[in-house]
């Protein structure tokens, strides 16, 4: 699609050359945000909004996992092209949509290579009826390990073990400008966002069923793991994972639409709200985790297997984080004194 001269021109560069300066926001725990993000150039301005998103860990009692961690060394938050398109805008000859997209694209994926992450990117960008509009998705599918730690309170078992896991991270937002409302406005004026997604999900592969009709919940695939009893260092398996670690911001405003278009529709914020300060994230999160650790306690007989089993399911509302302990003498259930999760 062309790119037609005069005002839609005028438009972009107005609004892709400015380089207005603006304060880095450090991020806070909570859903609302009330922090002015200046307008500084279009793309610039994208990338202060994602790093302004309200810290998020998944919290099982004291054992918590940071979300925020995961997302600053996967997914690109900085893809300052504006000078870029400014430049490419200035130029004599057509004008498309397509090349504006392919250079913010391209702005994206040397991000995504600054980060060493396998992320992908895809732009578009259109026009109707005198409002542009500029599409961006990106997604990350990676393995990562996530390492566990754990010591019962009272001293008579530590392990730790690292369960394979996929990682996939995910943005999609999208940017409209108003071509008459930029012209008659000052810096960011007819420019709406929607950050429709940004996204992360931590998890088990899905079983592999030997079987057609079978396999359900876990393959039966177990995993090594160090453990102390007492003082002594056992060999130690881990099975029945189950890992289910995922969060979500959004930052949306108005609906466009009523019923069901009215979820499916983008829901712009105009600029001018969010350089005041007045936007809000919505967060949604889910955390769980189950494995059973099984602790062999002498190789050479059928008895003395130790097995200790925790789920996020069957966790006490205020005592703390608990496994079920279980010998040849029965069941308990001993409380955590120390626990650690990462995902690397």
């Amino acid at each position: 699609m062309t790119l037609h001269r005069g005002t839609a021109t005028r438009v972009y560069a107005l609004l892709l050359s400015l380089s207005l300066s603006c304060a880095v926001v450090g991020a806070e725990e909570g859903v609302k945000r009330s922090v002015p993000i200046p307008f500084s150039g279009l793309t610039k301005s994208l990338g202060e909004i994602l790093r302004a998103r309200p810290a998020l860990n998944a919290v099982i009692d004291s054992l918590s996992f940071s979300f925020d961690r995961i997302v600053d060394g996967t997914l690109p938050q900085s893809f300052d092209c504006d000078a870029e398109l400014g430049e490419y805008l200035s130029q004599e000859g057509p004008l498309y949509y397509e090349s504006l997209a392919e250079i913010i694209r391209r702005s994206l994926e040397e991000s995504i290579r600054a980060v060493g992450s396998g992320a992908f990117a895809m732009v578009s960008a259109s026009e109707d009826n005198g409002i542009s509009y500029i599409w961006i998705e990106v997604q990350c599918e990676s393995a990562v390990l996530l390492p566990v730690y754990v010591e019962t309170a009272d001293g008579r078992l530590l392990y730790s073990f690292a369960i394979p896991c996929d990682l996939v991270c995910s943005l999609s937002l999208a940017v409209r400008v108003d071509s008459a409302q930029a012209l008659a406005g000052g810096a960011g004026t007819g420019v709406s966002i929607d950050v429709e997604r940004l996204s992360v999900r931590v998890s088990r592969p899905e079983a592999v069923e030997e079987d057609e009709g079978e396999g359900d919940g876990d393959s039966g695939e177990r995993f090594p793991a160090v453990a102390m009893l007492g003082d002594d260092a056992l060999s130690a398996f881990v099975s029945d994972v189950f890992v289910d670690l995922s969060c979500e911001w959004t930052l949306r405003g108005e609906t466009t639409g009523d019923g069901e278009d009215a979820e499916a529709a983008p829901r712009w914020i105009p600029y001018e709200r969010i350089a005041a300060g007045d936007y809000e994230w919505a967060i949604w999160s889910m955390r769980e985790l189950a494995y059973t650790v099984e602790v062999d306690v002498d190789p050479d007989s059928d008895s003395g297997l130790i097995v200790a089993r925790f789920d996020t399911d069957d966790q006490p509302s205020n005592d703390g984080l608990v496994i079920t302990f279980t010998d040849d003498s029965g069941s308990e259930r001993l409380q955590i004194r120390e626990a650690a999760l990462s995902a690397r």
